[in-house]
């Protein structure tokens, strides 16, 4: 249950961390706008790239690594490590996604409407 929220506690942890950097902590309407839209988008593009299984252009680049700096049996072959990967489906794409698209929102709406 709590494995759903970890996108929302990544977010929110990152939301403070740009607020502090970018703006000190300074409350306006405008800032924490500033600071939803910067993380909504952020979490937005993530989220696009996990559910659309972009993140497969890397598997080539775990493979490589893996073959080279681990003592471990690794697979023989590419294919080998791909259809091994293939178990392992991952759903956490759309809980990024649904989170960037919420922040995003927020900060439409606390820019717009409140600001």
């Amino acid at each position: 249950m709590i494995k759903k929220f970890i996108p929302l506690f990544i977010a929110i942890a990152f939301l403070l961390i740009v607020h502090q950097m970018a703006f000190d902590f300074t409350m306006t309407y405008r800032k924490v706008s500033d600071s939803f839209f910067i993380v909504g988008l952020t979490m937005f593009f993530l989220g696009i790239i996990f559910t659309t299984n972009a993140v497969d252009i890397f598997k080539g680049i775990g493979y490589t690594t893996k073959r080279l700096f681990t003592k471990q049996e690794v697979e023989k072959t590419f294919y080998e490590y791909i259809q091994n990967k293939e178990g392992k489906p991952d759903t956490i794409g759309i809980g990024v996604l649904i989170v960037g698209i919420s922040f995003i929102l927020i900060s439409l709406f606390v820019g717009n409407v409140l600001g």
